[in-house]
């Protein structure tokens, strides 16, 4: 473009690379977020001990383990984790598991979650 208007040839190819170098460094990160989606790694914007801490600080959670947190697409989380809940709530599993589905999807933005519930004293039994 450059040279249609002047015929300085170095100021064509200074600028001929430069835009190449956005290009490249364009490319470069948007295949670093890719690599980051395909490999379903832990989402940037998210810390696993700020979800374990908000889980803990629910009403009849007692205890977090092996929370999992991973991205699916650009804007699509999903969770696992295991919970332990007092022994009183263990009646009415089902009011908790849409609590808490319901308030990480509106705190983190995690859309799906597996959510496993033990007891205080173990795994849960469900009269199977």
């Amino acid at each position: 473009v450059i040279m249609m208007f002047t015929s300085n040839f170095v100021m064509d190819v200074i600028v001929s690379i430069g835009i190449a170098l956005v290009i490249l460094r364009s490319g470069i990160i948007l295949c670093k977020k890719c690599l980051h989606i395909f490999m379903e790694g832990t989402p940037e914007e998210i810390k696993t001990s700020d979800v374990t801490e908000y889980l803990l600080k629910m009403d009849g959670i007692v205890e977090v383990h092996d929370l999992h947190i991973w991205t699916l697409t650009s804007n699509l989380f999903s969770m696992t984790v295991h919970i332990k809940i007092k022994q009183e709530l263990l009646q009415h599993p089902d009011k908790i598991l849409k609590k808490i589905n319901h308030s990480i999807n509106e705190k983190f933005g995690i859309t799906h979650c597996t959510i496993q519930i033990e007891s205080e004293h173990g795994l849960m039994d469900l009269g199977n």
